[in-house]
């Protein structure tokens, strides 16, 4: 499985790239998350990243749907703002809600969130300690909401704003503007800060959802512990609406509203992600029959035919490849 990770000495300025969703989610300094890949392919990510004193910037690529939990460190704030075109979102969700075209996404450290995203998804992210922010906004007078920012996962910006942002962050995220040094560190901390006191001062909290959207998400939830919990054998659609106290068609509804998936492609995606993680960590001492059935699959032939169409490749393939790389 290839990897390659690049730091140009000297600069702040880093790209990682991984063939693997699971690896791909730790190649962000100072994140704490989990991928899964749920849809078939094989994977492509890369990540660019600057990373100031108080501050950080990011631009992440994945070329699969994922279902990542994601938590930053604490006493800080991210936003997550879509590249500049039309569609950058569409069909993506953080907690299970859905973006519009002019949404940020955003979320306080210290608290854990999902984003829902689909296949060749982009995004830009911005993490500032929240006393940095604040501190540079009384230094400009400026006023942030923050408890409408810290209630809120999306906020709607003017589009000039985003347009603003947008071309702030490519310029400070290429690699030949990085190369030329032209901009010392402090005055890119100054401009990323004044771009980001700019979106925060013209945010409107986007509220629109469901009357039903808490019901179907608890249920959500619900249902991920019960699975969770029962990782190692099959369990039916109907045992699964029994343990959350619903119905079938309810938890069906439930799951495609927030997740994007039936309940049986989230089981199938979450199991077959959880072999490969194992697979890639046994280091020989576990067959893959072994690992396959840890998670709940004992017909290996079909197990092997789901595996190979999710992630390219057979679970032999995975674990030889992990013991050549040891070697």
């Amino acid at each position: 499985m290839k990897h390659f990770d690049a730091q140009n000495k000297g600069e702040s300025l880093s790209i990682k790239i991984s063939n693997d969703a699971h690896e791909h989610a730790h190649n962000l300094r100072d994140w704490h998350q989990h991928y899964d890949q749920i849809s078939s392919g094989e994977f492509y990510g890369k990540i660019i990243e600057r990373s100031l004193e108080d501050l950080q910037i990011f631009q992440e690529h994945t070329s699969q749907s994922l279902s990542q939990d994601c938590l930053v460190r604490e006493d800080s704030l991210w936003l997550g703002i879509a590249p500049n075109h039309p569609l950058s979102f569409q069909g993506s969700k953080i907690n299970g809600l859905g973006l519009n075209t002019h949404d940020i996404m955003c979320r306080p450290g210290g608290i854990e969130f999902e984003l829902s995203t689909p296949n060749n998804f982009d995004i830009y992210g911005v993490v500032v300690t929240q006393e940095k922010l604040l501190s540079h906004a009384e230094k400009q007078g400026a006023e942030i909401h923050w408890q409408e920012i810290l209630q809120n996962e999306r906020l709607a910006i003017p589009t000039d704003t985003l347009n603003g942002i947008n071309y702030l962050l490519a310029r400070l995220l290429e690699p030949k503007q990085s190369n030329t040094n032209l901009t010392p560190d402090y005055l890119t901390q100054d401009l990323i800060l004044m771009g980001l006191l700019d979106v925060l001062n013209k945010e409107t909290p986007n509220q629109k959802y469901h009357s039903s959207y808490r019901h179907r998400k608890n249920i959500v939830n619900l249902a991920r512990e019960y699975l969770h919990q029962h990782s190692s054998r099959a369990i039916t659609l109907s045992e699964l609406s029994e343990a959350c106290h619903t119905s079938t068609r309810t938890l069906q509804n439930s799951f495609e509203s927030i997740l994007g998936l039936s309940p049986i492609q989230y089981l199938r995606y979450t199991r077959l992600n959880g072999v490969r993680r194992d697979l890639k960590v046994s280091a020989g001492k576990h067959s893959v029959g072994d690992v396959a059935a840890r998670w709940g699959f004992w017909h290996l032939s079909q197990f092997a035919k789901d595996y190979k169409g999710v992630f390219g490749e057979l679970p032999s393939d995975t674990l030889q490849a992990r013991l050549s790389f040891k070697d």
